[in-house]
C-alpha cells in the first residue's frame, strides 16, 4: 500500500493507493494528467487543490450594503514611494467571486497611487453582526468599456449622484487573500 495524502482547502488528508493502483494510474510520475483544479506535488508526493478566493454570500451581502449600514469600506493604498493613504468608499462592492469594486469618483490621490502602485487593502468592519475583513489585492482603473458600465450600473446612487458628469472610473481589485483584523489568513490564491 502506497500512502500520501490529499490535501484541500489547506487541509491535508492522508489517502492510500494500493501499489499495484499507483503503477498502474502511474500517480507518482510526470505522466500523470490530474483534472484542476488539482494538481500533484511530484516531490511531498501530494495532491493539491490549489488555494482560492471564492467570497461567501455573507461578504456579498455586508459589503454591498456597506455605505447604507454606516460602515463604509475603508481604501487603504500606497504611492510609488511608499506613503500611505486611507480614505472610505462608500460605492465598494463584491464585483464577483474574487474581485471587489468601486466608482472612483474624486480622481484624486487614491486613483494616483494605484497608477503608480497597485497594491491595495480594503477594510471591513461592522461591529453590530461582529466580522471584519481585510482583502489584500491588486487593483485596476477602467476608464472605459464594459467593466466600468457594469461598476457604474452597480454603484449605490448615493455615490453616483455625487458624479452627476459620471467621469469617475471604475476600479476593480483582484484579491490575492482575505484576513481578519487579527491577521489570520481566511483565503488565500
Amino acid at each position: 500500500m502506497v500512502t500520501g495524502q490529499f490535501h484541500t482547502n489547506h487541509r491535508v488528508r492522508p489517502c492510500r493507493f494500493s501499489q499495484d493502483e499507483a503503477i498502474q494510474r502511474e500517480v507518482f510520475s510526470n505522466s500523470l494528467t490530474i483534472q484542476p483544479p488539482y494538481f500533484l506535488d511530484q516531490d511531498l508526493k501530494l495532491f493539491y487543490d490549489p488555494p482560492m478566493i471564492k467570497l461567501i454570500d455573507q461578504m456579498r451581502e455586508l459589503v454591498d450594503q456597506a455605505l447604507a449600514n454606516g460602515n463604509p469600506c475603508i481604501l487603504a493604498t500606497a504611492s510609488a514611494d511608499g506613503e500611505p493613504d486611507i480614505g472610505y468608499k462608500g460605492s465598494m462592492m463584491v464585483f464577483d467571486d474574487e474581485s471587489l469594486a468601486y466608482w472612483e469618483r474624486t480622481r484624486r490621490q487614491h486613483l494616483k497611487n494605484i497608477v503608480a502602485n497597485p497594491k491595495v487593502v480594503v477594510l471591513f468592519r461592522d461591529t453590530k453582526v461582529g466580522v471584519n475583513w481585510r482583502f489584500h489585492g491588486v487593483a485596476t482603473v477602467h476608464d472605459d468599456g464594459p467593466l466600468r458600465d457594469q461598476v457604474m450600473a452597480r454603484t449605490v446612487a448615493a455615490e453616483l449622484d455625487k458624479d452627476r458628469e459620471r467621469k469617475g472610473s471604475a476600479v476593480i481589485i483582484k484579491l490575492d487573500k482575505v484576513t481578519n483584523l487579527a491577521g489570520q489568513v481566511l483565503q488565500s490564491r
